[in-house]
């Protein structure tokens, strides 16, 4: 999936990405690989974060697991 952060339509603001908005309504799962720290605030509820010699599973938002590795 791929849009341009600044591109706006009809349905969305100028800043608001059709595809996030889907991805928060979505009640599936989806196994997302990103390094957009937006896009995993704000529509991630659980994270794998991978670090060199483990896994670590985060259930909670980007947000709060930044805030506990700051």
């Amino acid at each position: 999936m791929s849009l341009p952060a600044n591109k706006a339509t009809p349905q969305f603001g100028p800043t608001e990405n059709p595809y996030n908005f889907a991805l928060q309504r979505y009640e599936g799962t989806v196994l997302l690989v990103t390094h957009d720290h937006d896009l995993i605030d704000e529509v991630a509820t659980r994270l794998w974060v991978f670090h060199e010699d483990s896994i670590e599973d985060f259930q909670g938002p980007y947000a709060e697991w930044k805030g506990k590795h700051s």
